[in-house]
């Protein structure tokens, strides 16, 4: 079982998640889309069984603080989502009221996978 965010399939959209995800966590890396994962299960001989795509909501205040160091981070990572173009707001389900974030959504990814020949 593998769950996780993932990044949106339209490129544009995954570099401003992943940009979001590193202003807001030094530590972030890169989330994936999920044909980069399937690729990968692919190579390592993995089969997708099942597997569940769906939204997740995050409340902006306490997702932010979770890992921001500074008044000044949270503030930036802010200012991203709120200069967001039209489509990319419209895909994240960026809430906004009175000039600040409220909440966003993301995608998570569920997928249940069996190992095929473990001498692959």
């Amino acid at each position: 079982m593998f769950i996780d965010n993932v990044a949106p399939e339209k490129s544009e959209w995954g570099l401003f998640m992943n940009r979001v995800e590193k202003l807001r966590d030094d530590s972030h890396v890169c989330c994936l889309t999920v044909s980069r994962w399937q690729d990968l299960f692919d190579k390592f001989g993995l089969t997708e069984e099942k597997a569940r795509l769906r939204k997740k909501r995050f409340a902006f205040s306490s997702w932010v603080r979770r890992t921001a160091e500074s008044e000044e981070q949270v503030q930036l990572v802010e200012s991203v989502l709120l200069h967001a173009d039209e489509e990319t707001a419209r895909s994240f389900d960026i809430q906004i009221d009175g000039g600040k974030i409220v909440s966003h959504q993301i995608d998570e990814w569920m997928v249940l996978c069996t190992k095929g020949d473990i001498n692959r």
